[in-house]
């Protein structure tokens, strides 16, 4: 109803920038990406503006227009708007020019790697170099994408939780290659990390350790998970808690001591119970914690 008025009233002035302004608003919220598209080419078309090139490149963003986009925010820089996001942003467009482009696996590579002499510690750009080669079948340069990505991120779990899967299901080398490799990929996680993404890395060592069966290094990381956490977020968060009681949980069932799951099924089963208890824990207090760790009463 807004944009039927908006209408009627550009109908007797197109030159209202306000308006205009209005409508491609309007329509963005509706989802009407390309009837937006077209009130900011009006706008444009009588002079550059800070605020319409920052629509127009978000609106050709959400196109798939990245050749518009870029040279939309090219217009932005050449009227002196540059923020710290400007190269994130530029790397991002030209990451989405070069997926939507039907070029070959190598063209599209020797892209990426153009994009990375400019942007080089753009992860998205490694992730993508890291599926072309997962494609091809090469998971050691897979891999080091991967790791790469991860680093350029700052230690972003995500990327060193794919190396784990990569190697953890690899087909192609042998059954103790793959442990080595994997544990040292989670390991490698838990280096030069801080706060919560410690806490995610240990998890994800953890997580590792048990599926290669390394029961008594999966134990110690259980019993000192807690002490970590009290360093690094000064305790456990409800969703962290949550984690490690499942891990806890599938430690003990694959080691033969399912009867001693009951506590932590209780935890689960009631998350006030389990947030009570983290918050025990998290001011350094025993005593809402009504049971032992499972792990260290197991008979």
């Amino acid at each position: 109803e807004s944009l039927r008025v908006l209408d009627a009233t550009r109908a007797s002035s197109r030159a209202n920038i306000e308006v205009l302004f209005r409508a491609a608003q309007l329509n963005n919220q509706l989802g009407n990406r390309t009837a937006a598209r077209d009130n900011l080419v009006l706008i444009l078309a009588q002079g550059p503006s800070h605020r319409a090139l920052e629509i127009m490149r978000t609106t050709c963003e959400e196109l798939g227009l990245f050749d518009e986009a870029l040279k939309h925010h090219d217009e932005l820089e050449g009227i002196g708007y540059r923020s710290e996001q400007s190269d994130v942003i530029r790397a991002r467009l030209s990451l989405g020019k070069i997926l939507q482009d039907e070029t070959s696996p190598q063209d599209r590579k020797a892209a990426l790697m153009t994009l990375l002499k400019r942007h080089p510690t753009y992860p998205p750009a490694f992730e993508s170099l890291a599926e072309i080669e997962r494609a091809q079948g090469n998971a050691d340069l897979c891999a080091e994408y991967l790791v790469k990505s991860a680093r350029a991120s700052g230690g972003e779990i995500s990327s060193w939780r794919k190396v784990v899967e990569l190697w953890l299901h690899s087909d192609r080398i042998d059954q103790r290659s793959r442990t080595e490799k994997a544990l040292a990929a989670a390991r490698s996680a838990t280096k030069d990390t801080h706060g919560t993404s410690r806490l995610e890395a240990e998890l994800l060592l953890i997580r590792t350790l048990l599926a290669v069966n390394h029961f008594q290094d999966a134990e110690r990381a259980l019993d000192g998970f807690q002490a970590l956490a009290q360093k690094e977020t000064n305790g456990l968060t409800p969703q962290i808690a949550e984690r490690l009681t499942i891990q806890r949980g599938y430690y003990l069932a694959q080691t033969g001591k399912a009867n001693s799951t009951g506590p932590l099924w209780q935890e689960l089963a009631d998350p006030a119970r389990a947030a009570s208890r983290s918050a025990g824990i998290s001011k350094g207090s025993d005593s809402v914690r009504s049971e032992p760790s499972p792990a260290l009463s197991t008979p």
